[in-house]
């Protein structure tokens, strides 16, 4: 077990789960503090070896490591007020911000460091599939050994960043994870174009969701890849974007910049030829034109 003991600033969703993890590999969580009362009530009966605190500064006195679950904008406001000495660990979860956040308490000679799990901490049971995700640690060079036994306990893989890393690591996540939500509401839009209502919209789309995410667990995305562009087929193409011309065009852009891009992955796969890619380009860089001169009349 570690020795290390645990504070927890932020006792929402998000601290919540990731306090039920750290208990259960073993830590100490000895603190846990939210502006929210009922949300500390809630998470030190989760967290039994926990007390609630009345401020973040007495949690930061108990813990040995503070982490910071609290909004992005509020990492910086509680580095700079709590007091930091260089026997404590400062570290934030999340996703975008550097360590540069928690300058403040390094200025003070505490180690500093980031630790965020690539999983949508939604809820308390999202604790439980910790195990199977990866988790992105940074820190200095006190911090950083400490996130990685600490990643390693509760998370199934660690990535660990080097400085400058963490917006383009971000950038992948939301690619991967919100804009497949947006993605998915856009095709939810088209059935409804349909006349079939979300849930049942929701219903049929969800496996085949599901199936796409089976298939990327076995193979590359270049092999993965199905559709029209993967089999060079510019005539269902024309139709797509005729039907979206007609009937929705605000997703007209959206479909055309998925669908250059998709062209760069059918070809890395060897799916399609150099010629059928270009014609395909040649084609969808007319539309493109097409529909922005379009949306800026309509």
């Amino acid at each position: 077990m570690s020795q290390v003991t645990v504070g927890i600033i932020g006792t929402g969703r998000a601290g919540t789960a990731l306090g039920v993890a750290l208990a259960g590999a073993g830590y100490a969580v000895v603190a846990g503090w939210s502006r929210s009362r009922p949300a500390v009530e809630r998470f030190v009966s989760l967290v039994p070896s926990a007390s609630p605190v009345g401020r973040p500064a007495e949690a930061l006195e108990r813990a040995d490591l503070l982490v910071l679950t609290v909004p992005d904008s509020l990492i910086d406001v509680l580095a700079q007020a709590l007091p930091w000495s260089p026997d404590k660990l400062a570290v934030h979860c999340s996703g975008s911000l550097s360590l540069d956040v928690l300058a403040p308490a390094a200025a003070e000679g505490a180690g500093v460091g980031s630790l965020h799990p690539l999983l949508p901490l939604a809820s308390v049971e999202s604790a439980g599939r910790l195990g199977r995700a990866a988790i992105a640690i940074e820190g200095d060079a006190r911090t950083l050994p400490v996130l990685q036994e600490m990643a390693s306990r509760i998370g199934g893989s660690t990535v660990r960043l080097g400085p400058g890393d963490k917006a383009l690591y971000h950038s992948a996540a939301v690619l991967a994870g919100n804009y497949t939500v947006t993605l998915f509401d856009a095709a939810l839009r088209l059935w409804e174009e349909l006349g079939v209502d979300r849930a049942a919209a929701a219903a049929a789309l969800l496996p085949l969701l599901r199936g796409v995410a089976d298939n990327l667990e076995r193979e590359d995305p270049a092999t993965a890849l199905t559709g029209p562009v993967a089999r060079g087929d510019a005539a269902t193409i024309r139709a797509h974007v005729a039907a979206l011309g007609a009937r929705a065009p605000e997703l007209l852009p959206l479909y055309i910049v998925m669908a250059r891009q998709t062209l760069d992955l059918a070809l890395r796969g060897e799916l399609i030829s150099e010629e059928v890619a270009s014609t395909l380009e040649s084609e969808l860089e007319h539309t493109f034109e097409e529909a922005k001169g379009r949306l800026a009349k309509g």
